[in-house]
């Protein structure tokens, strides 16, 4: 089921393929009007014994991406981003938790809804 959903959902944010006949000034177009659903996501480890910091993926080089893929803030990421702050079972570790930062910088808690790490993909809200 979580397959599934995670399928329908991907599927819904592949474009078309550009053709050598359109202009490059539309996809700067669609660039411009889509680069606010793009986020950062990282997982933050509050007791790690200093093993990574505070903010593991916080910093610029371990930052990740995600879309905002509807209004109520659901967001497509990748497990393997956030797979770090769970178990098998897909249930928190303590200490650990994703953030999600919008392109305004403000950053915000998220809680897991479905994973395939199969497929390396996350929705987080």
């Amino acid at each position: 089921m979580v397959r599934l959903l995670l399928a329908v959902v991907f599927a819904g944010l592949v474009a078309a393929p550009r053709t050598q006949n359109e202009p490059a000034a539309e996809a700067a177009r669609i660039v411009a009007a889509k680069k606010s659903a793009v986020v950062h996501v990282y997982v933050r480890i509050e007791n790690d014994g200093g093993r990574f910091g505070k903010d593991w993926f916080k910093d610029e080089e371990n930052k990740r991406s995600g879309a905002i893929i509807d209004p109520s803030g659901l967001v497509l990421t990748h497990w393997s981003c956030v797979g770090v702050a769970f178990d098998d079972a897909g249930q928190p570790k303590a200490d650990h938790s994703v953030w999600v930062e919008p392109v305004d910088g403000s950053a915000v808690p998220a809680k897991l809804v479905a994973h395939d790490a199969g497929a390396d993909l996350a929705l987080v809200e």
